[in-house]
């Protein structure tokens, strides 16, 4: 079994969140070019996330694409719900995201 060696996904999208709220600062105080510098490296996070530690599911706390199956304890509320609130997936994807997340009790919640 692979071990987890941190919360990769988990700080991504909180770091991918936080540059989104950065851009949004910058635009309402008129520096466009500063919220672009923003929103560049966000995409780029997602992005990497999006191919790497989503499976078309779930959000997991770490790349999965090497591994047949990833262990169930990689996957986590806080990872369905940063990608939510960071705009990796949005719309009905979201919504049903969260739905998933908040009933199916193998979700680990820690």
């Amino acid at each position: 079994m692979v071990s987890k060696v941190r919360p990769v996904t988990y700080f991504s999208l909180a770091y991918a969140m936080a540059l989104g709220y950065s851009a949004e600062v910058a635009r309402v105080i008129g520096r466009h070019s500063l919220a672009v510098e923003y929103l560049d490296p966000k995409a780029a996070v997602i992005s990497a996330i999006n191919a790497h530690c989503f499976d078309g599911t779930w959000y997991y706390d770490g790349p999965i694409d090497s591994l047949l199956e990833p262990p169930l304890e990689w996957r986590s509320q806080h990872c369905q719900i940063y990608a939510v609130l960071s705009g990796a997936i949005d719309g009905n994807e979201a919504r049903d995201l969260m739905r998933k997340a908040l009933d199916d009790k193998s979700v680990h919640e820690s």
